[in-house]
């Protein structure tokens, strides 16, 4: 009865029973870790939340996503 968060990036969530894949567009937050740096490229990007359980295998419970959609912009300075 265990499990973690996972963000995919650009990406739609992953089918119930479904594992997610551990690649640059599905981060896995196995470790406890509540908080990254993502870098992305300038322009609009989808981040959604999906928990899993230990095992990686999407949960099917819809209150366990999320989503957003954020604005990144090019860095400035150095």
């Amino acid at each position: 009865n265990s499990g973690h968060m996972h963000i995919l990036i650009d990406d739609d969530f992953v089918d119930p029973g479904d594992i997610i894949v551990n690649d640059a567009t599905h981060l896995h937050f196995g470790k406890g870790q509540l908080s990254t740096t993502i870098t992305l490229t300038a322009g609009i990007h989808v981040l959604r939340l999906q928990l899993a359980d230990g095992a990686h295998m999407a949960l099917d419970d819809p209150r366990l996503q999320d989503t957003i959609t954020i604005t990144a912009s090019e860095k400035s300075g150095n």
